[in-house]
């Protein structure tokens, strides 16, 4: 079993997966998503400085649900999220459809190469470790 120390608080934890922040904070975070979704609930269209100021969260918070994908922006404050490659207007995420879309692509054809560049070397290595019967002398 591996220990961690947690990122937010420097408490020492044992993570199950890979997560960075140990329970307790967890749960303090989870607490703050809840008071947001709730406050926007009650004031649909706030902006990002009101609902952080109403619930006493950062912007920053807002910013990072909002980039994890746990909130849709819309209003006057849908101008203010972009996506991190082209830079046009998102509701929710980092990337919009189209730059996921060309990542994936891009991720697949690196996979491709990589599996191909592993058979070619697995290939050449039975090919060095063989003895061809032209090879053997009588």
């Amino acid at each position: 079993m591996s220990l961690r120390n947690c990122v937010r608080c420097g408490r020492l934890y044992a993570p199950q997966r890979q997560e960075k922040i140990c329970p307790i904070c967890f749960r303090e975070e989870e607490s703050r998503y809840e008071d947001v979704v709730e406050y926007l609930r009650d004031h649909p269209g706030a902006s990002h400085a009101e609902v952080a100021h109403a619930v006493g969260v950062e912007e920053q918070t807002i910013y990072r649900f909002i980039e994890e994908g746990r909130l849709e922006v819309g209003g006057a404050s849908y101008a203010l999220h972009r996506c991190q490659r082209c830079g046009c207007t998102l509701q929710a995420g980092r990337h919009c459809a189209a730059c996921q879309e060309e990542l994936a692509r891009e991720l697949r054809g690196a996979v491709q190469a990589l599996s191909l560049r592993t058979e070619n070397r697995i290939a050449t290595e039975d090919t060095k470790n063989k003895v061809f019967s032209r090879s053997i002398r009588k």
